[in-house]
């Protein structure tokens, strides 16, 4: 629907968004939610100091993470994991190493967690796997309903691995019998 400028509205405005860069002002995107009208005005001089906060709010949310992906530009293998090892040992209430196997080397490698969250909100996580031997990392990235199902498959796989003897239990077990045989 194309914009539409309207003084005498019979229906309540809810605004939806703003443009604007902060230097000439921003303008207010309102929307009616019952006959789809579009209003825009100038912000207001409290609404531009919230859309700032907002900004400002945002940039603290991710500056873990930009300056984890900055200080590790460049680098891949053990070079990222030791880097990422320094940053989980000054940032841990953001940055979380895990110990994985590379799957094509069996060699050890890591998933980096560094975490996207300031002092009012929590976003999210990225998640790097970082192989030791085999290229460069893989990003991705959990919501918090990821977090949930991940540690539900992370708890479902506990309890097979407690249920049962793992491979190296087994190997134990194998080799004390050939030791104990006559």
């Amino acid at each position: 629907m194309t914009p539409t400028s309207i003084v005498d509205h019979e229906h309540t405005f809810r605004r939806s968004g703003y443009t604007g860069d902060g230097a000439e002002g921003f303008t207010i995107i309102d929307w009616c939610t019952v006959c789809r009208a579009e209003r825009r005005r100038p912000a207001t001089e409290e609404e531009a100091s919230g859309i700032r906060q907002e900004w400002a709010d945002r940039d603290e949310l991710h500056a873990v993470f930009h300056a984890f992906c900055k200080a590790t530009d460049g680098l891949s293998g053990f070079d990222l994991m030791e880097a990422a090892e320094g940053w989980a040992a000054t940032h841990p209430d953001r940055v979380r190493l895990v110990t994985v196997d590379d799957s094509p080397h069996h060699s050890s490698s890591y998933l980096v967690f560094v975490t996207h969250e300031n002092a009012k909100e929590f976003m999210g996580t990225t998640v790097l796997f970082v192989p030791q031997l085999s290229g460069n990392p893989t990003e991705f990235f959990l919501y918090p309903s990821h977090h949930q199902q991940l540690a539900e498959t992370l708890a479902w796989l506990e309890a097979r691995a407690k249920a049962k003897p793992g491979m190296f239990e087994v190997a134990m077990a194998a080799a004390q019998a050939r030791k104990d045989r006559p």
